[in-house]
């Protein structure tokens, strides 16, 4: 695990997401009771359960407490501008009411507050609960590593690799699947997974690229004592 971090958190990743997912799948399809399992709750278990502790675990084998303690600063110190504040806050609920309108959907003007708002409710709780820590796993975790090795776009198709793999279970969800469905499912999920990708690539450059953590976390690195610990390489 420690000459091969990357290789041994996505056996453990896939292996255990593929497992856990099934539920949800073979439920479907009526192999095992609980038709009407939502299938979120596996999703969220999924993230916090498997993903995000397996990603700790690697962190704490190859660069001891002080990397975990570095992982975790990183999660809370986005510095963004406000032109990147608005495209995050902004950008998808205003993306939705437009693919909405495109597709037949209809909107008065009394509404589009209320719908933004709700909106932005939605994908706040979503960013706290599921997407933060989904985040911390491949772009604080994998893709990070990954850069180190390759450059940034190549890094980033490689993270969309697992990142779509993880969600393939779900394209059993379908009363209706077959092969070819399975595979146009999969090339939707690697396209999209790319996209996310590259999009998470610049945030992370424009936020925390080549920054420290914070100072308390920074004097435990220098000083190689208790707190964060001390790093080790292998």
């Amino acid at each position: 695990m420690a000459r091969r971090p990357v290789a041994g958190f996505l056996v453990i990743v896939l292996g255990l997401s593929w497992l856990l997912l099934s539920i949800p799948v073979l439920a479907f399809h009526g192999v095992i009771p609980g038709a009407n399992l939502p299938v979120e709750v596996f999703a969220l278990a999924s993230t916090l359960l498997i993903l995000l502790p397996t990603a700790l675990w690697v962190t704490s084998i190859t660069d001891g407490r002080t990397g975990v303690c570095v992982l975790f600063a990183r999660v809370f110190r986005w510095r963004f501008g406000i032109g990147w504040w608005l495209v995050v806050l902004f950008g998808l609920p205003v993306i939705a009411l437009m693919l909405g309108l495109i597709f037949g959907g209809s909107l008065h003007a009394a509404d589009l507050g209320q719908v933004l708002i709700r909106q932005l409710g939605s994908i706040v709780l979503a960013v706290v609960v599921i997407n933060l820590w989904e985040e911390t796993v491949w772009a604080g975790f994998l893709q990070t590593r990954l850069e180190a090795r390759f450059n940034f776009v190549v890094a980033a198709g490689l993270t969309a690799l697992p990142f779509a793999g993880v969600h393939v279970p779900l394209l059993l969800l379908d009363d209706q699947v077959s092969a070819f469905s399975v595979l146009i499912g999969i090339a939707g999920l690697l396209i999209l997974g790319i996209v996310v990708r590259l999009l998470m690539g610049v945030m992370m450059r424009a936020a925390y690229h080549h920054q420290r953590g914070p100072r308390w976390c920074s004097n435990h690195v220098r000083r190689r004592r208790a707190g964060c610990g001390t790093r080790r390489t292998g």
